[in-house]
């Protein structure tokens, strides 16, 4: 509850026996030495903004007898002194306070401009105040005073109090020396807040650049990168657009927030007379649609619809090279400061590598699925696409001897189109067999190399004797497991197909860092040198894709066959692939 303080200006000398009696002049020193000193301790103890506006109330209100108090601190983002903390004053009141000083009568500016305290003893006759203020303050007297830190003006303090009597400048050195010690105070608590700020900042960053760097997959990165712009930027939406250098268009990938979704897939124009070819250049972009005049990143039409009034995008350059935009819009209006655009800046640097990454990873995933499509392509023509072509053939002389009525001719005919077809058939269903089991990676190739082997052994009758030496260490990546699988995959088909074996020896050890893995059967054996043509050829299509898979991994692939001795295929991979 407000107390009630004598009509003059006073000052009080606050301890439990003199407490609320004036004291007879404003030139005696005890009070204003007590409050500056309590004021002191406050600097060196208070570090929460919020505890020290409040205490400097109580000290304006309970020990000077103030009836209101406005409290203005700086504010960056709107570039202007701001009202934080008030007392004795309305809601209301405040308002008009705020449009007279829009309107030019700017007193707080004044006084933080000159850096000195003002005293107005009566504000009834300053028209520079509202006349809601003059009519209810008619007889009161003003004081302002600057609140100073490191030489800078962070803040200004008004008061209105009954009227003073014999003001002279000692009063208002002691509000400067009063000002100065509330800056410090609010100084050192802004300072602690936007340190804890940027520690927190900084934290969010790093689980955001962890949950990041976990994926190589594009979809799920850039995905990350939006939320996280949203999050720490608290706007209402984040997206991410990568260069397309094809079209010079950036387009948005990925978006977070309500009706993002909608904003994916949008292309920026970055060729020399559009707007964006400002990120290019390494230059942030910010626009407000309100400044429908000014050049805008995007259709201002389409922003509306989704009733976004301020966007900033970030651009992201790894070196030179520009690869794209991280952006954030804002359905209220907002003025993006330093601090924001050094925000996202940051977290362009903490991704921008494992969007890069990803991207490669999705270019080589894209590049080898292509190959591995290819090397399928000529598998399925080499031994499906050959049969069906002799099978139409077969057919076609089948049915002329039906017409001829050549009866015995025929039904040979049939019975090589059914032996053909039970290959064939065969064949197909080792073709999907191998290729529902090509899925490993370093953590289970040997899992899946033995239940591979296990199935063959039940589909197709051949004993399968796998050994690895207990040294050895098998960590592949998983490009390397696939291909392995699949080069043991044709060895054991080629061993089916031509060689007539009962029995099949697979071994795998390490020799001097690289590991060694061979496929041994007891079949009849080939002359390596002959197969180059008829029934040969498709063992040697076969031998043909083992090479190739070998080659993309850098490893080595020998031979070493005899007729009537059986084959061996030596398959050697370079430490270098090994994890």
């Amino acid at each position: 509850m407000k107390k009630n303080y004598p009509n003059r200006f006073p000052l009080y000398k606050c301890d439990e026996y003199t407490q609320g009696s004036q004291i007879s002049t404003l030139k005696e020193n005890y009070p204003r030495l007590e409050i500056l000193n309590e004021v002191g301790l406050a600097v060196t103890q208070l570090l929460d903004l919020q505890e020290i506006l409040n205490f400097t109330v109580d000290i304006l209100v309970n020990k000077l007898g103030i009836a209101e108090c406005m409290i203005y601190l700086w504010d960056e983002g709107e570039d202007r002194y701001q009202i934080k903390h008030f007392y004795g004053i309305s809601d209301g009141l405040t308002l008009e306070i705020e449009k007279r000083r829009l309107s030019g009568f700017d007193l707080v500016q004044k006084i933080a401009d000159n850096c000195q305290a003002i005293f107005i003893p009566k504000l009834g006759d300053d028209h520079r105040f509202e006349i809601v203020i003059r009519e209810k303050y008619f007889d009161y007297s003003y004081i302002g005073f600057p609140l100073i830190s490191r030489k800078m003006v962070i803040g200004v303090i008004e008061l209105i109090t009954p009227a003073i009597e014999g003001h002279d400048e000692d009063d208002l050195s002691f509000f400067k020396t009063l000002g100065r010690s509330i800056g410090v105070a609010i100084d050192n608590a802004l300072l602690v807040n936007q340190i804890q700020k940027q520690k927190n900042e900084a934290i969010s960053l790093f689980h955001v650049s962890t949950k990041i760097s976990s994926s190589l997959i594009l979809k799920e990165v850039l995905e990350a990168v939006a939320e996280a712009a949203k999050t720490l930027l608290n706007t209402d939406i984040g997206l991410v657009g990568l260069h397309q250098e094809s079209c010079d268009e950036v387009k948005i990938w990925s978006g977070f927030g309500k009706n993002a979704s909608q904003f994916e897939g949008l292309l920026i124009k970055i060729d020399e007379n559009s707007p964006g070819r400002s990120l290019v250049n390494g230059d942030v972009f910010i626009g407000h649609i309100e400044e429908s005049d000014s050049p805008q990143l995007h259709s201002i039409s389409m922003l509306e619809v989704d009733q976004i009034s301020s966007y900033m995008a970030v651009p992201l350059h790894l070196g030179d090279r520009f690869l794209g935009v991280i952006e954030v819009m804002n359905q209220k209006q907002r003025e993006f400061n330093q601090n924001d655009i050094q925000l996202v800046k940051q977290l362009g640097y903490h991704v921008i590598v494992s969007i890069e990454n990803a991207r490669l990873h999705q270019q080589l995933r894209y590049g080898a699925t292509l190959e591995e499509q290819n090397r399928l392509a000529r598998e399925l023509h080499d031994h499906l696409a050959q049969a069906m072509g002799y099978i139409k053939i077969k057919a076609i002389m089948t049915n002329e001897l039906l017409v001829k009525k050549d009866i015995p001719k025929a039904q040979e005919h049939i019975k090589e189109l059914i032996n053909t077809t039970s290959v064939l058939y065969t064949d197909i269903r080792e073709a999907i067999f191998n290729l529902r089991n090509t899925d490993s990676d370093k953590d289970n190739f040997l899992i899946v190399l033995q239940s591979y082997l296990k199935e063959y052994e039940q589909y197709y009758g051949l004993d399968i004797r796998l050994n690895i030496d207990d040294k050895t260490t098998i960590e592949f990546s998983s490009e390397v497991a696939n291909q392995l699988i699949r080069i043991i995959q044709e060895a054991l088909s080629n061993v089916r197909r031509h060689a007539c074996a009962h029995r099949v020896w697979i071994q795998c050890w390490q020799d001097g860092g690289d590991i060694n893995i061979s496929i041994e059967d007891d079949g009849s054996g080939f002359d390596p040198s002959e197969i180059t043509e008829g029934e040969g050829s498709k063992q040697r299509y076969g031998l043909q894709i083992m090479q190739e898979r070998v080659n993309y991994i850098h490893g080595k692939l020998n031979i070493d066959s005899q007729p009537g001795k059986g084959t061996r295929v030596l398959i050697q991979v370079p430490s270098v692939f090994i994890n």
